[in-house]
């Protein structure tokens, strides 16, 4: 099941964030975003790994014995930079989430009620800033104009201290 007619935006009262549904402009439900915990990560990296074989048919994609061998290890060491979208203020049960820095877009999931409302844009609008996203990853909408434009796989490297320094992820 889908929200037909609905629209997703991101909004943030500076104490919490929240994901807001609506539907012909009224809102219907506000979701708490969270950081992502350690009771988050197997979701977060099977979803990850696991999102390979939806669009492993695309003729641009990496080919799957080096995603096998480097995706699992980009996923275990980038999770921890990741939002989730719960319907609880505990967070255990999980609507979407995303994986980035400012400006930098490492992986993003919605899960299937919540997709065709604008999640990820607003998701990715939010978390990655305002203007031109870099995407790490090999990403399945290229078609609508995101192009795949940094190497995922660059990040094994020069993994730390990834988390505070973006210098080699430029390259």
């Amino acid at each position: 099941m889908t929200l037909k007619n609905f629209s997703a935006q991101v909004s943030s009262d500076g104490t919490k964030r929240t994901l807001d549904l609506y539907k012909s402009g009224n809102l219907i439900e506000s979701l708490p975003i969270v950081q992502a915990g350690t009771e988050h990560r197997s979701l977060i990296l099977s979803t990850w790994v696991k999102s390979y074989q939806t669009v492993s048919t695309q003729k641009w994609m990496v080919n799957k014995e080096t995603y096998i061998l480097n995706e699992p290890k980009v996923a275990e060491l980038l999770w921890e930079n990741s939002w989730v979208v719960t319907s609880d203020e505990e967070g255990y049960t999980v609507h979407a989430w995303i994986c980035c820095l400012p400006g930098k877009l490492f992986h993003i999931y919605v899960s299937p009620e919540l997709r065709g409302c604008k999640t990820a844009t607003s998701l990715i609008k939010h978390f990655c800033g305002p203007g031109s996203v870099d995407i790490y990853k090999p990403w399945p909408f290229q078609s609508r104009g995101i192009l795949w434009n940094k190497n995922p796989y660059i990040i094994l490297q020069h993994p730390l201290p990834f988390q505070t320094s973006q210098e080699s992820l430029d390259k």
